[in-house]
């Protein structure tokens, strides 16, 4: 079952609620309202955040249409958008209360099932993508009901359950079941102190046992109840707290010095409305201080963490009717108010579950009651450290191409941590926090367009921000390090591939498809040798000469510059001969004498160019060539014999 996210938003400072929801990233911090709708009711008990950053909550959904409940799971990510959402239906009522992760990753979720009255407790293991491992069901002993509210791993690895049960004559004990890794039962317990006895919250102890926080009532009159046991249940002792008629205990706390932290609902015997009761004492039940928190309204502590300062925050709700708000309220380490907050608008708000996140804020988790359908809708609020959501405002413009082929949908515009794609044409919206912002438009193939120090103000629509990429042609690399051997009259020629098969401003490489040599005899034209697929190519028997070789690189894109030409001197000359042509003195200044075993025909001179500057009829086997009206530089000789033609290379200084 997909959940959709309800768009709420809130203005503070004009004290208006338009409803609508936005995650919010400043310095780092991420601030979000969220309610989440489907087309049946949705109820959220219980939070906790992932090692991803994100959220895992559970709680049940309400079918309207036949009245039956299932057990549902929703994973977020770190800006409350949803990843998934699971339901989980054994009986005609599954209803889920606590959830905790567990070691493997997954979760463990507990609440109750069954046919009313015939109720037992409901334990239900998934795996990290909330998929159903087991389920189990549980019973006492022989009553009627049994209803679980709070689940704990404990450190075998297995799980501890209490509740409470629903007995024929309308009595209630409190119940702790032990099971082990694969739920099955390893003991249970039963605590009856009074006539109605409720456990809501569970906690193991650093000795291996446990504590039970929840109430014990009789008549009129209801306490916070404590239960401290062993390793297998049995009772080291107990204890009741507050001095009112009515008192609750509704979630505890380990705390960082041995001792427990109780959250829960204390009655004003001035104003006979409902407090939030904490109650903070050592790991013996003495009380080591109270406090309430609230005004002339009812307000109620449903959950309570020790925070990262030794101090604690707890989540409940406000109730002024029909204002039903969440409320926070944060304390010192004795428990003083250090702030107060309240969220909601016109539909009411119930907070059930909070914990810090890893930035220092919170994440509450709870349900929203919609006024136009009746229905529950799950309740997501992230704040920062000081239990503030920051509202944002928006950023809009159009980007446009200049040249290329490129769509502009897959443009991205980015500010800060938020990137959007522009729709068809070109047009964009990016939702961010209150700051100043560059805001960068890229795409595949075109420059970047930057412009700079935009200023987003809450709940401001800043307009205009128009952005242009300017097509570049691709950058194509050629090859690298051309060089030769000549072997057996073939030159092979050999090269490294490009450093880089990437365009300018690309984020994906074009495909390098293979490599073109050319080839030019002497004073000729470059002419396109042969293709390969590989580093190496071989001009087979090339003619006498002077031969000069480069290779590109061919692309998907087109043809890459060349690379450095190499020159190739084939001389057709056997070496006997070849080793009897002598050219001395080199360097050489007005004169060179060049003496062969065989008779010469004649010499050409070449320039460092290619050029001609001499040319000179022999027919003798010594000849001195008059080089005083060469420029100082170098040459290449073309010795031509009646077995063949050789070149040589001098230096004229």
């Amino acid at each position: 079952m997909v959940l959709v996210k309800k768009i709420k938003v809130f203005m503070l400072v004009l004290l208006l609620s338009i409803v609508i929801t936005f995650p919010v990233a400043i310095m780092a911090q991420v601030t979000f309202e969220r309610t989440y709708e489907g087309p049946d009711s949705y109820v959220c008990y219980s939070v906790e955040q992932t090692s991803d950053g994100g959220y895992l909550a559970a709680g049940y959904i309400n079918h309207i249409a036949t009245g039956n409940h299932d057990v549902y799971l929703m994973k977020t990510n770190a800006y409350g958008d949803t990843l998934w959402t699971n339901s989980y239906d054994k009986q005609p009522i599954d209803l889920c209360f606590s959830m905790q992760l567990t070691s493997d990753g997954g979760c463990v979720m507990a609440g109750y099932t069954g046919v009313w009255p015939d109720y037992k407790v409901l334990l239900i293991k998934t795996d990290a993508v909330g998929d159903t491992l087991w389920t189990r069901a549980y019973t006492c002993g022989d009553t009627i009901g049994y209803f679980g509210n709070s689940v704990q791993q404990t450190s075998d690895g297995g799980y501890i359950i209490t509740g409470y049960t629903s007995n024929p004559d309308y009595s209630n004990d409190i119940f702790l079941i032990k099971t082990n890794s694969s739920g099955d039962t390893l003991w249970t317990q039963i605590y009856d102190k009074n006539e109605y006895d409720v456990g809501n919250s569970v906690k193991q102890t650093p000795d291996g046992g446990y504590v039970i926080a929840g109430k014990t009532a009789f008549s009129w009159y209801s306490y916070v109840f404590l239960i401290k046991t062993d390793a297998t249940g049995d009772t080291l002792w107990t204890k009741t707290y507050g001095d009112t008629e009515s008192q609750e205990g509704k979630d505890i706390q380990l705390t960082s010095d041995g001792g427990y932290i109780i959250s829960g609902n204390i009655v004003d015997e001035i104003n006979y409305t409902k407090n939030v009761y904490l109650v903070k004492i050592d790991d013996l039940g003495q009380i080591l201080w109270t406090q309430s928190y609230g005004d002339i309204y009812d307000d109620f502590g449903n959950s309570v963490q020790q925070t990262s300062d030794g101090g604690y925050v707890i989540a409940g709700n406000t109730v002024n009717y029909p204002a039903i708000d969440i409320y926070l309220v944060k304390t010192d380490i004795v428990g003083d108010t250090v702030w107060t907050r309240n969220y909601g608008c016109d539909n009411p708000e119930y907070g059930n579950s909070v914990q810090q996140t890893s930035d220092d804020g919170y994440i509450v988790a709870g349900y929203s009651n919609n006024q136009s359908t009746s229905y529950d809708e799950v309740y997501l609020l992230k704040t920062d450290e000081n239990g503030m959501v920051l509202y944002p405002g928006w950023i809009t413009g159009n980007v446009s191409l200049d040249g290329g082929s490129g769509n502009v949908e897959e443009a991205e515009v980015t500010a800060g941590n938020n990137t959007v794609n522009p729709d068809v044409n070109g047009d964009y919206t990016i939702e961010i926090a209150p700051g100043t912002y560059d805001v960068t438009a890229s795409l595949d193939g075109y420059e970047p367009d930057t412009v700079f120090d935009i200023v987003v103000t809450a709940g401001v629509i800043t307009t205009g921000i128009d952005l242009l990429l300017t097509y570049v042609p691709p950058i194509l690399n050629p090859p690298q390090n051309l060089t030769y051997d000549l072997i057996d009259g073939n030159v092979n020629l050999s090269w490294d591939a490009p450093e880089s098969k990437s365009t300018n401003f690309a984020k994906e490489t074009k495909a390098l498809l293979g490599y073109n040599a050319y080839h030019a005899l002497e004073q000729g034209a470059f002419e396109l040798l042969g293709y390969t697929t590989e580093t190496t190519y071989t001009d087979v028997d090339p003619l006498m000469g002077l031969h000069h070789y480069y290779v590109t690189a061919v692309y998907d894109e087109g043809e890459s510059v060349s690379t450095d030409t190499v020159d190739v001197l084939i001389t057709g000359i056997k070496d006997n001969i070849l080793n009897n042509i002598q050219v001395f003195p080199n360097p050489a200044t007005n004169h060179v004498n060049i003496k062969s075993g065989i008779r010469i025909k004649m010499i050409k001179v070449y320039n460092f160019t290619g050029q001609i500057v001499a040319n000179e009829q022999v027919n003798n086997i010594l000849y001195r060539l008059n080089t005083s009206q060469f420029n100082t530089g170098i040459y290449f000789l073309r010795i031509e014999t009646n077995d063949g033609a050789l070149y040589k290379r001098i230096i004229i200084e």
